[in-house]
């Protein structure tokens, strides 16, 4: 479609990328194949990437018959801005009633996934974001088929609930009002895991819906804003999410029912810290001291927390009095 500033856009998708030449053609290719009766604008920005996601983009936008009902507008940007001032910067070009976000890395594989939640969003005005089910495929190969409803990814729709326990509803599956989204986006209290926060916020001021449907699918790379072998990016990560929680709690306190959520969410962040540095797979002296040196309030409770996991896996406390007595030596 010829693109025309006075066309009414029904769906805008927000689709920022970096280093995604191997994955963004799927991405664009899941929006394209949009069976869709109204109006889709697909904004696209490439913040800089080193590899061949510029050309992958320009040709495929070159060589591909694009629907009608589907304008593409795509912006290679010069300087690297950086994850969410790229996200900021395709939130300000939006104008469509609905939003949606899908990431250069992730995809769409249900033809009808806007026209389903489209119709659903506008069958009740009381509804600010309709989420799907999912897939997640790993960079290993490994595809976990429908994983919203399990175990390890339940079906949390009300605001406490999803806040306690650190619920997760894949972006790339959203469709939501603007308006809604856009009366919540504070990014400047976004420390860590804007999803998360994006969330929590559009549960504690409007409805959610959740349809079964598997409309996506969550890539998962081996080095991304979410996931990390980097002990210290992870620490780094958990410390952002806990400062979120806390402005969530301090925001929408008169939502919980249950008291002590402050000093619940404050243990599991010393657990989470704990665990973070001394698992199954990986135990980090490295990353011990950083937390001694950047977050000296809490460490007695983090020690005692990480001493118990410790003994939980059978590491002799002498053995790792010895480890540290002999790091210190070395300082």
């Amino acid at each position: 479609m010829i693109e025309d500033e006075n066309q009414l856009i029904d769906v805008s998708v927000v689709m920022i990328t970096y280093g995604h030449e191997n994955y963004i053609r799927d991405a664009i290719e899941g929006v394209k194949s949009q069976e869709f009766s109204g109006v889709i604008e697909l904004l696209i920005s490439n913040d800089k990437s080193p590899d061949k996601t510029d050309e992958v983009i320009s040709e495929y936008i070159s060589n591909n018959n694009i629907p009608s009902n589907i304008i593409v507008r795509y912006f290679n940007q010069e300087n690297n801005l950086g994850m969410t001032e790229n996200f900021n910067f395709l939130l300000r070009q939006v104008r469509g009633k609905y939003l949606a976000f899908c990431e250069g890395d992730d995809y769409w594989i249900d033809t009808r996934k806007i026209q389903k939640q489209f119709d659903i969003l506008e069958a009740d005005s009381s509804l600010g974001l309709v989420s799907t089910n999912v897939n997640i495929l790993k960079v290993d190969g490994n595809f976990l088929e429908n994983v919203i409803g399990t175990d390890s990814y339940p079906v949390l729709l009300d605001f406490e609930s999803f806040l306690k326990w650190r619920g997760y509803m894949a972006p790339c599956s959203w469709l939501m009002r603007s308006k809604v989204f856009f009366e919540i986006y504070d990014y400047e209290h976004i420390t860590s895991d804007g999803s998360f926060f994006i969330f929590c916020s559009i549960l504690a001021t409007s409805k959610v819906h959740f349809l079964e449907d598997t409309t996506s699918v969550y890539r998962i790379l081996e080095e991304s804003a979410s996931h990390s072998k980097n002990v210290i990016k992870n620490i780094e990560r958990e410390l952002g999410l806990y400062g979120t929680e806390k402005y969530l709690v301090s925001k929408f306190e008169s939502k919980f029912q249950a008291n002590g959520i402050k000093e619940f969410i404050l243990n599991r962040h010393i657990q989470a810290l704990a665990t973070i540095v001394f698992n199954k797979k990986n135990r980090s002296l490295e990353g011990e001291f950083y937390l001694r040196q950047h977050y000296p309030i809490y460490w007695d409770s983090i020690e005692t927390e990480l001493n118990h996991i410790i003994k939980m896996h059978y590491l002799p406390r002498r053995v790792f009095n010895k480890i540290l007595t002999l790091i210190k030596l070395k300082k």
